[in-house]
């Protein structure tokens, strides 16, 4: 009789210990980044017309999963622009929280991300003979979602493909009262998960 409790208690153990990790379970630190095409726009971002500008964007990410498909990750977001009547950039550092759809293991997991963060914009004006460049130098908040779709091509690495909005507040003495930049776009991005 012995034997046969113990065998029954051993067999509700074992799959337990045998249970495969994934990537997206509570303790995987999560290394990677992404690199996009945003069209901007806002006080600081359009154009004369008030047409929308492009950039590309580099996002390099840190992340670490809190619970089993939610992460918690750094963005440090950094985008530029030039034209011939301004050279502006934008850096937006701060936390972000994942969650990513699927119990199972399989290969395609979708996912959504928030981000609030620090915005820090700069543009520097060209002006035609005489006075020097106009400088702008703003800071304020950023706020921003996206929905993407992670692929797996080995049980450590993922590749990732997402839209994003973003739109950034901010403060100033540059004579705009509350300008605003925002952002949409696409990102490519590849991700390496460490457990």
């Amino acid at each position: 009789m012995r034997l046969i409790l113990l065998a029954l208690a051993a067999g509700l153990f074992v799959p337990n210990a045998l249970a495969q990790r994934l990537p997206l379970d509570r303790g995987t630190l999560q290394v990677g980044g992404t690199i996009g095409f945003a069209r901007l726009g806002g006080d600081l971002q359009a154009n004369a017309d008030g047409s929308r500008t492009s950039a590309i964007v580099l996002d390099p990410r840190l992340g670490y999963f809190l619970a089993d498909r939610l992460a918690i990750g750094t963005t440090f977001a950094y985008e530029n622009t030039s034209s011939n009547v301004a050279d502006s950039s934008i850096l937006t550092i701060g936390p972000n929280v994942s969650y990513y759809f699927g119990r199972e293991q399989h290969p395609f997991y979708p996912f959504v991300t928030a981000l609030v963060g620090y915005s820090r914009a700069s543009t520097d004006f060209a002006t035609p003979e005489g006075p020097p460049p106009l400088e702008f130098r703003a800071s304020g908040v950023a706020l921003g979602a996206s929905l993407g779709l992670l692929y797996m091509v080995s049980p450590s690495v993922g590749v990732t493909g997402e839209g994003f909005v973003q739109s950034s507040f901010y403060g100033s003495d540059a004579g705009v009262d509350s300008p605003t930049a925002n952002r949409f776009g696409f990102r490519l991005g590849a991700t390496v998960f460490l457990f």
